[in-house]
């Protein structure tokens, strides 16, 4: 795959209180899906009903959207697995729509590949959009907040708007019940319609969360969970700063190693940052604010822009090339790999703006 692919790709324990939620609506009987071919990489597509509100399981109800590829080797298919990026609010389908069987290339021999979209997210009913362009506008809008220009006031308003926005746009039926643990009751939905009695999964970032809950839902209904890059459940709910401030600081080391692996190889890393791969980052950042740099997009990119690509590229070792290459071009005075980089962040790469 090319290293657009890759970046695509790259694309991250569960509290006691999660228990008394309950553990979903005991005797629902399996569903006979429908599928049909979608994409172009020999996925098909279905959609599982489940219940919005799960006190409520006779009550109104939410499709969601699943994708599957088949195991390429039918003789010594184990089952399915279900995988999740994280987020969280990232859907999983389009994933396995547009790999296939590459996106997990030896782990597809055998298992079945699901991508299932979480309620709010994708393709699934109710999907939650708040139309904005997030790069400007969301909570993670630019120009980044940093200790030089903060203005605590301002950051506020600025989450305050977005959250009423967002209120204002999408079903408040379907906000009150979009949470972790519906996700994880709606996975279980799923894993009971394609007939298996155990669930495989892979978990990455906010994956691994929802994986958890997962297990604490229903401790007897899963085969195996790989929880990749896990979050400390306690932490994520009830000291979100302390959380966010522990995964910028774990994504600062990984930006610390791939330079350093620059440093070692650069033949690998198309050659950007020579002896110094740091100097060289800061100084494409600086000159990047200064002056943006053109992109066949036709959209500028700028410091900001960069620093959005590198974060992206840091949740994968698969993605470092790509980066590299993408800063490499950035130095040579062309910033349209970079930009292919941060769009995906920002969800921009199909011109979704939102």
């Amino acid at each position: 795959m090319n290293s657009s692919s890759h970046a695509a790709r790259t694309l991250l324990a569960i509290g006691l209180a999660l228990l008394a939620l309950g553990t979903g609506a005991p005797g629902a009987s399996a569903q006979e899906l429908e599928w049909a071919a979608c994409g172009d990489a020999g996925a098909e597509c279905a959609t599982v009903t489940v219940p919005r509100d799960y006190a409520k399981p006779n009550g109104r109800t939410l499709d969601i959207a699943v994708t599957r590829v088949k195991a390429t080797e039918p003789q010594k298919r184990i089952g399915s697995l279900f995988f999740n990026f994280g987020g969280p609010g990232a859907p999983a389908a389009i994933y396995a729509r547009r790999f296939g069987a590459d996106l997990f290339a030896t782990l597809s021999d055998r298992f079945d590949i699901v991508g299932m979209d979480p309620r709010g997210t994708g393709e699934s009913e109710g999907a939650v959009d708040c139309e904005v362009d997030q790069e400007r506008e969301g909570v993670y809008s630019q120009p980044f907040t940093t200790p030089l220009n903060l203005d605590v006031n301002q950051l506020i308003a600025t989450d305050r708007r977005y959250i009423q926005r967002c209120l204002q746009r999408n079903d408040a039926d379907v906000l009150a019940h979009v949470s972790t643990a519906n996700t994880a009751r709606d996975m279980d939905r799923v894993r009971d319609a394609l007939g298996e009695s155990k669930l495989s999964y892979l978990g990455f970032s906010y994956g691994t969360f929802l994986g958890a809950t997962y297990a604490s839902l229903f401790p007897n209904r899963y085969r195996a969970l790989v929880l990749d890059g896990a979050l400390d459940a306690d932490r994520y709910i009830n000291k979100p700063l302390e959380s966010v401030r522990e995964q910028t600081s774990a994504i600062e080391r990984a930006l610390g190693r791939f330079l350093a692996a620059c440093a070692g190889d650069q033949i690998a890393c198309s050659g950007f940052g020579g002896h110094d791969p740091w100097t060289a980052f800061d100084e494409l950042i600086a000159q990047a604010d200064r002056q943006p740099l053109p992109t066949a997009q036709g959209r500028a990119l700028d410091g900001d822009d960069i620093r959005a690509g590198a974060v992206q590229a840091m949740y994968s070792k698969s993605a470092w090339g790509a980066l590299a290459r993408a800063l490499a071009q950035a130095v040579g005075g062309d910033g349209t790999l970079m930009r292919g980089i941060t769009d995906g962040l920002y969800g921009l790469s199909e011109g979704d703006r939102r």
